[in-house]
């Protein structure tokens, strides 16, 4: 079992937060980019014993940063003597979108919607919502883009359409339009069984949320 944290929090223990997450192993990881370079220092921590297993830095150009996933799940698969199967492989390995500039601009787009579902602040919600339409204008088959700007939809207008027939129908249109670009999305299913769930077609959503659980086995 493996957890990755962004950043470590020097007052609680690896041991406390391995197990509190029921997880054997911590990937702690620090990121910067600087114009077109893009560093990325990852460790392997044995949460047990607090004992670093491996560490390495990848410095690459911008645009080549998806390789790096792949590079890193593989390194660790071989670290903690697992498999990565074919399918998991093909996940790791694919590419978002061959749009830097599009990918960059999802990414502050989710920021600001992140930052929207914790103060609420209207402008947080508009930022993110002209930021992620903004990446799709550069790059119309950005499924995750499509799904990100759903799920802002969704936080932002779940309780004002609640009580109307047609409760967020734009975040499913949404979702099918991510889904028929890639079809292993696990957002946009389980975003299907949410809008499923609401309007009361609980077998629709339970395959939904089984699809979503076939892609991600650890899909909160």
């Amino acid at each position: 079992h493996l957890s990755i944290r962004r950043q470590r929090q020097m007052c609680i223990r690896d041991s406390d937060i391995g197990k509190e997450l029921d997880v054997a192993y911590l990937l702690e990881g620090s990121f910067q980019k600087i114009g077109d370079d893009a560093k990325l220092i990852v460790q392997l921590i044995e949460a047990n014993g607090e004992r670093h297993v491996w560490a390495e830095e990848y410095n690459r150009d911008w645009k080549n940063f998806f390789s790096v996933q792949s590079e890193v799940a593989q390194t660790i698969a071989r670290e903690l003597y697992t498999t990565i199967t074919p399918e998991e492989k093909q996940l790791i390995e694919k590419i978002p979108t061959s749009n830097m500039t599009a990918y960059d601009l999802y990414l502050q787009a989710n920021e600001y919607k992140n930052g929207y579902s914790k103060t609420r602040d209207l402008s947080s919600y508009q930022t993110a919502v002209n930021l992620y339409r903004a990446s799709l204008k550069i790059d119309t088959t950005f499924a995750k883009a499509y799904i990100g700007l759903a799920l802002a939809y969704y936080d932002r207008f779940y309780w004002p359409e609640f009580f109307k027939e047609n409760f967020l129908d734009s975040c499913l249109v949404l979702a099918n339009k991510a889904l028929s670009i890639d079809d292993k999305l696990d957002e946009a299913y389980y975003l299907k069984g949410q809008l499923y769930r609401q309007n009361g077609e609980i077998e629709k959503a339970l395959r939904n949320y089984d699809k979503t659980l076939e892609i991600s086995p650890n899909f909160y």
